[in-house]
Order: structure tokens, then sequence, then C-alpha cells
């Protein structure tokens, strides 16, 4: 949204121009600030032959007085969360079916979804943790603020991490060796790191490639997390991250039960 202000007779004042953002995204307001008052210096001196200058004044509905990294925390936490909970999965799953402990414990009564069921929420615990930890850090150390609540954040995270545990217990399961089952890290952290936001907005991502971000979980916990900690939004306004997270979990933790009994 954008008003016009213009300014006295003197031609050395400028004319002020409000934006009205959500500075959620540092990145984006400052592109969006800078290709304003570039079009807007264009129109008015070149088009119109006037010689007034023009000033470009973000006014931020969301983000006031925060700073890069306030913008880029909630990134790095869900990232971190991501990469703990998907990497310890993958390995130790694979390390439980080569050394034959695995096979062990299916031999007593317990079924294949109480054995997944545990491992997920075992490791799901361990993100919670990490996720606290970086929090903690962010929070102390980087004087990072929050607006909204903190146990929204690490529900959100924690409902990542169980995700990504059952894609690695799903990715394991289809592998024969520990190294053939480090192959597919790789293969989910690179496109995830860079197509979900982490670094930058999802705007700047070609657009021939944004459809794979709509695919990945880590796109919608960033975006659940940044809108809670910046823009102090709650349950009401997150849902639909947190529904897809939660959707995401349950598919590939039921895919690898299923897969475990077919084995």
């Amino acid at each position: 949204m954008m008003s016009f202000s213009p300014g006295n007779s003197s031609a050395a004042e400028a004319a002020t121009v409000t934006l009205f953002l959500d500075g959620s995204n540092i990145s984006i307001v400052q592109t969006v600030t800078s290709a304003v008052g570039s079009a807007l210096t264009d129109a008015v001196v070149d088009d119109l032959g006037m010689a007034q200058p023009v000033r470009v004044a973000p006014d931020m509905v969301y983000g006031e007085g925060r700073d890069f990294l306030d913008t880029f925390a909630p990134g790095v936490i869900s990232l971190a969360v991501m990469m703990v909970t998907f990497m310890i999965s993958i390995i130790s799953f694979i390390h439980e079916r080569t050394t034959g402990t695995l096979a062990r414990l299916l031999s007593t009564p317990v079924t294949e979804g109480e054995v997944v069921m545990g491992y997920a929420l075992a490791f799901g615990l361990v993100g919670l943790a990490q996720s606290a930890v970086v929090l903690a850090t962010a929070l102390l150390l980087f004087g990072v603020q929050v607006e909204g609540s903190l146990a929204l954040v690490l529900f959100t995270v924690f409902l990542l991490g169980m995700g990504m545990q059952g894609l690695g217990f799903l990715l394991s399961a289809n592998a024969r060796t520990e190294f053939q089952a480090v192959q597919f890290i790789p293969i989910i952290l690179f496109p995830s790191i860079l197509l979900s936001g982490v670094f930058w907005p999802l705007e700047s991502v070609p657009e021939v490639l944004r459809p794979i971000s709509y695919l990945l979980p880590l796109t919608y916990a960033v975006d659940g997390v940044r809108s809670v900690m910046v823009r102090g939004w709650g349950l009401e306004e997150i849902w639909p991250d947190l529904t897809v997270l939660l959707l995401f979990a349950v598919a590939v933790l039921a895919l690898s039960i299923a897969l475990m009994r077919r084995r």
C-alpha cells in the first residue's frame, strides 16, 4: 500500500511516498523500497521533466524496529532442527537394521508401528531440545526478539522434526548399507536449504523452481516460525502451515510403518 505526500512550493523539498510494508522479511522490504524509489524518480524526473526529488518512507505493518538477524533467525532455527533430526534418524535407523538390532527388537511382542513411533518420539525430543538451545542462544546472545508464543515456535519445529524423522526412516528402509543411506542426505538437504526461504524469500526463487519450494516441509516451518516470531501471529493465523507439517509427518510415518511390515 502506498500514499503520496507532495512537498511545498520549493523545488528542493522532496515529495514523500509512504509504503505500508510487511516488515517480517528485511530483504523484501529493501528490494521493494529501492524498486519503488527508482521507479518514482524515473517517472517524476525523466518522464515529467520535474526536478523535485522523491523520498520513499517505508511504514512497517509488522517487524517495526527489527533488523536482518530477527528475520533470519526463524529460518536458521527450523533448518537446524531439520538437519539434526533427519540425519540422525536416517543414519541410526539403517545402523539398527544392518547390525541386526531392529530384527531382534521386532522378534519381541512390539509392533512395527510402536517401533517407528518410539523412534519418532525419541528423536522428536532430541530435535525439540536442539531447537530450544538454538532459540535460547538467539534470544540471549544475539538479542533476537520474539513477538509471539515461544511454545508455538517449539511446537512448529517439533512437527517439522517428526516429519523429517519419518522421511529418514522411509528413505533408510530403501537402503541396504549406511553408505547408500547417506546418499539421500544431500538430495533432501540441498533443495530445502536453497528453496525453502531460509536465506532469501520465496519470491526470489526462479518461477520454474518455485513449485518445488511448496513441496518442501521446511518451507512451511520457516513461514510458521517467522510469522510467530516476527509478526506475533498465533495458532489461528499459522494453522495452514501446521496442518501441512502434521499431514506430512503422518504420511511419512505411516509409509515407514507399512514398508517395515512388508519387509
